[in-house]
């Protein structure tokens, strides 16, 4: 049931492609169950391991409301229950320091019932448990935001109380465990959102966004201690806002994303010239109302990445993402909406990006399940500027010498083709330009992604004499679609002939027996007169599986029995093998023959 439910879902959300261009990315479900999985915040750490921190509380009872974190450092998803307390545990954001270790903050109840902030990190190898309490006091904390630089967590948040609300800086040295001053940023009211966030650029210095005021009335206030002190710096922005977010680029750049109350639109604005950009609007006019965005983020290239939700029936509903840099953003790409009835609501999203396009959307979509309010957790994650797909050639070795062979004999070389691209290689066209040159196969070959292909050159040179040649291979390789390898040879005379003499019958290399052959197979031989003789076992990539004989044999009829093992006595893999005579070190034949398992 639970397959059939998410290729349901995959299928409402492309139904939705005619109101947004859809997020080519995979859909993975990462929590599908009886519990209310939401306020998930994610972020790529420095080595590309993906995290996620999220709050999961049973129906309605916030008091089952607990902390869970998750990472995908192990290939795959492992999450791990950080509070346990029966007490309500909400709003976890989380950072990492400069040896890629996690930092947490939430905010849970103290002793005293009211909520404060509260904090732990994965140092020591686990998290920090009991959470380290960042606030005290009498008056309840809301909606904390972190970040971490130098040893230090930076924390800002609201008071949530009857009248007027206000909204704090604090700083907890984790290293030598030394709590800082709290400071008093100015009025705000607090809301179900993170509307004071922070962040630290390469400096070290501290960066701080939210709203003031109230809720109706919200002004866009920015904080920073670039001049030695924690200073308001104005942004140029005198509308009333909403939902204000910031991230520091890798780059330095600051970015401020806020929702205009007026017209619900978002806008950014950035300090890339040394002061604040003009705003501008990075979702077109009726976009709803976008807002339910834990975070913003930005990728090693100082893009912008930017996901929210629109629940507004007059425009496209569901989850989206925009992205732009240099003032030009993509138009809303949706993630995800659901069309079947399984969902009633679209609760919070979150955004992780790094590298040159690389991101990760986690949203959770709520609604009804046995009787109990619930929400699920997705994720879609994928790269914006993949290349083109595209089949790529190379061939080893790049050149065949085949060296003297006798008049009317043959022997084999191979060469190996690999495709090392994204995309199937299809050889349509190989041949060799000259007769005494052939291919055991004149079909079209097809390579997948990562594989390889021997390919068998056979010279029988039909006279006496050099010769040279070329192999051609025609592919839809992006890298050479036109290949050519180089053939050469030499035809020699037979054993023991002489000017003016009568040519001798000529050795011959009979074929195995039996063949296909397990365990062993016999290889008969004959030879017109006397000669050193060297028997050779070859596998399909040309490499020496074991040399058989090796030494003088008289005229006649001779054989070699080969037990399918190499010189080592290791027994050889299944597959073809070619075994080769060689006498009086020039004149050479060869056969095939087929190991069975």
């Amino acid at each position: 049931m639970k397959i059939l439910y998410i290729i349901l879902l995959l299928t409402a959300a492309l139904s939705s492609a005619a109101i947004a261009q859809v997020l080519p990315f995979p859909l993975d479900t990462l929590l599908y169950d009886d519990h209310f999985n939401y306020r998930a915040m994610t972020a790529y750490d420095a080595a590309g391991t993906l995290h996620i921190v999220h709050t999961r509380q049973f129906d309605t009872q916030s008091a089952t409301r607990e902390i869970y974190y998750w990472n995908d450092a192990g290939g795959t998803f492992q999450s791990l229950q950080l509070t346990n307390n029966a007490v309500d545990d909400n709003y976890a954001t989380l950072d990492f320091d400069a040896a890629g270790n996690v930092h947490i903050c939430f905010e849970a109840r103290d002793a005293a019932n009211l909520f404060q902030v509260y904090y732990t990190n994965n140092i020591g190898g686990s998290f920090i448990d009991p959470p380290v309490q960042i606030t005290s006091g009498g008056l309840n904390k809301a909606t904390p935001f972190m970040a971490v630089n130098d040893s230090v967590a930076h924390f800002v948040y609201y008071t949530f109380v009857t009248g007027t609300d206000n909204v704090y800086y604090k700083n907890y040295n984790y290293a030598a465990a030394i709590l800082g001053s709290e400071v008093t940023l100015g009025p705000g009211e607090a809301s179900s959102e993170n509307d004071a966030q922070v962040d630290t650029d390469r400096q070290g210095k501290v960066h701080i966004v939210f709203r003031g005021n109230n809720l109706g009335d919200g002004v866009l206030r920015y904080f920073s201690d670039v001049g030695g002190t924690l200073q308001e710096v104005p942004t140029g922005v005198g509308v009333f806002v909403e939902y204000p977010a910031l991230v520091i680029a890798p780059d330095d750049v600051l970015h401020i994303v806020y929702r205009d109350l007026n017209d619900r639109r978002l806008y950014t604005l950035n300090n890339a010239g040394g002061s604040f950009s003009a705003p501008l609007a990075i979702v077109p006019p009726n976009s709803g109302r976008p807002s339910f965005y834990r975070n913003i983020a930005a990728d090693s290239t100082g893009r912008l990445y930017v996901t929210y939700q629109n629940s507004i029936s007059s425009a496209p509903r569901g989850f989206f993402l925009v992205h732009g840099k240099d003032g030009n953003f993509s138009d809303p790409q949706l993630v995800f909406e659901d069309t079947t009835g399984a969902y009633v609501t679209r609760v919070s999203c979150s955004v992780a990006a790094r590298g040159d396009g690389e991101a990760a959307v986690v949203f959770s979509p709520g609604g009804l399940r046995g009787g109990n309010v619930v929400a699920d957790i997705f994720l879609k994650r994928g790269e914006l500027f993949a290349p083109p797909l595209a089949a790529q050639i190379t061939v080893a070795p790049d050149s065949l010498d085949f060296g003297m062979v006798t008049v009317d004999s043959s022997a084999i070389r191979l060469v190996t083709i690999s495709n090392p691209g994204s995309a199937t290689l299809v050889i349509d066209t190989l041949f060799s330009d000259h007769p005494a040159f052939s291919i055991a196969s004149g079909d079209t070959i097809f390579l997948e992604p990562d594989s390889s292909y021997s390919l068998a050159v056979t010279f029988a040179p039909p006279s006496v004499g050099p010769y040279q040649a070329q192999l051609t291979l025609q592919s839809n390789a992006a890298n050479q679609p036109l290949a050519i390898i180089p053939l050469s040879g030499s035809g020699e005379p037979a054993l023991g002939l002489a000017d003016g003499e009568q040519r001798p019958e000529t050795f011959e290399l009979l074929p195995n027996y039996p063949n296909p052959f397990n365990p062993s197979t016999t290889i008969p031989f004959r030879l017109p007169r006397a000669g050193n003789v060297e028997l050779t076992i070859f596998n399909q990539l040309g490499e020496t599986a074991r040399i058989l004989l090796q030494g003088p044999k008289t005229a006649g009829t001779h054989q070699v029995t080969w037990d399918g093992k190499d010189a080592a006595g290791r027994i050889q893999a299944s597959g073809i093998y070619f075994y080769q005579l060689k006498v009086e070190g020039i004149a050479r034949q060869a056969r095939k023959m087929l190991l069975i398992k």
